[in-house]
């Protein structure tokens, strides 16, 4: 094998282990900056006890025959 052959095969060999270790830190990140499940978020989190009432009311006054008050009328 020629010099000029044999550097080559080195630097293929180099960029190689440096791909692989590319690889492996890329996959060591993606691991620890993964989502985790909604069932494991879940449980971290407080629960919610008690619901807003957003329920809204109206109050229409009615006259002696049940009727709404002038108000209300068409």
């Amino acid at each position: 094998m020629s010099k000029n052959q044999s550097d080559i095969q080195e630097r293929i060999a180099a960029a190689r282990w440096e791909a692989e270790s590319l690889r492996e830190k890329i996959r060591t990140k993606k691991e620890f900056s993964a989502d985790t499940s909604l069932r494991a978020t879940a449980s971290t989190n407080e629960t919610i006890t008690s619901r807003m009432n957003t329920k809204s009311s109206i109050f229409v006054e009615f006259d002696d025959n049940g009727d709404p008050g002038p108000s209300h009328r068409s």
